[in-house]
């Protein structure tokens, strides 16, 4: 994996058809975080949204949300479905406990209406402690493909 291919896949800008969430060095990650979304208007067979917050690690208090919605194109639930995925970024100002205490409760507020399972996989810290997290005690959720730099 070179640089060239790091920033085709790193948040903010990944590529349509390249994983939405990198663990990659320079960075700092508060952890991420998934909804499963039931049936609705705007997602017919349901779905679920994926959330990643981070920061780089030269600048403490500027954070990005990087997150990608998923929305089941039949009712089979399968992972490897063909189904419609749009990813979205934004960025905030704050110190880490209050960044974590915001997104908490937007969270609360949006799963407790529209959501079956919200649940977040705490990182606080870098990509060496991101993969080591991801190997011992991975999220039911995440699907992953390990990619050694070079």
């Amino acid at each position: 994996m070179n640089k060239n291919f790091l920033n085709k896949i790193a948040p903010p800008n990944p590529a349509p058809d390249e994983p939405i969430m990198a663990f990659v060095p320079d960075r700092y990650y508060l952890g991420m975080f998934y909804l499963d979304v039931r049936p609705n208007e705007a997602f017919r067979f349901g779905g679920n949204i994926t959330f990643q917050i981070w920061r780089f690690a030269a600048q403490p208090t500027h954070w990005h949300c990087t997150y990608r919605f998923r929305y089941y194109v039949d009712d089979s639930g399968h992972p490897e479905a063909p189904d419609r995925r749009s990813w979205w970024h934004m960025e905030m100002d704050g110190d880490e406990a209050s960044i974590q205490q915001k997104f908490q409760t937007a969270l609360h507020a949006f799963s407790s209406k529209t959501c079956t399972t919200a649940s977040a996989f705490y990182i606080r810290g870098d990509c060496n402690k991101a993969s080591d997290r991801l190997q011992n005690d991975p999220p039911s959720w995440l699907h992953m493909t390990m990619m050694k730099t070079e």
